[in-house]
């Protein structure tokens, strides 16, 4: 690409492949973490992860609700933090966007990719 004039004209989209939430994952890596994650946690559920975190693990607690509540919470902040920004990327760069957004076969997943195919 020789210059952003080019977008909307020579270069008409992006394709991003598979977007996911267990991309960034290593290895062996139990349950998905990110900065911020405590507060976003309390601040949207009302109530704190941290003294939950077994609930994730095991059939303990609240369990069913506090893992609807975090793997809700991780959807959210996937389309927070990489989708709209590159939604508002491309429309302020008159640029197509779309990507095939990987399946799964969790509600989860389902979840995701129905707000992948909302918000592309």
């Amino acid at each position: 690409m020789k210059k952003k004039a080019d977008f909307g004209q020579t270069v008409m989209g992006i394709f991003t492949g598979e977007p996911n939430l267990e991309a960034a994952m290593p290895g062996g890596t139990l349950l998905r973490w990110t900065p911020g994650l405590w507060d976003a946690f309390q601040n949207r559920r009302g109530y704190g992860l941290k003294v939950n975190l077994p609930s994730l693990v095991e059939e303990t607690g609240n369990w069913k609700k506090v893992r609807h509540d975090f793997y809700e919470l991780m959807v959210e902040l996937f389309v927070d933090n990489w989708a709209k920004p590159w939604y508002q990327f491309c429309e302020e760069n008159n640029l197509d966007w779309t990507a095939h957004c990987r399946g799964y076969v969790s509600w989860v997943s389902v979840l995701s990719t129905s707000i992948c195919n909302i918000i592309l």
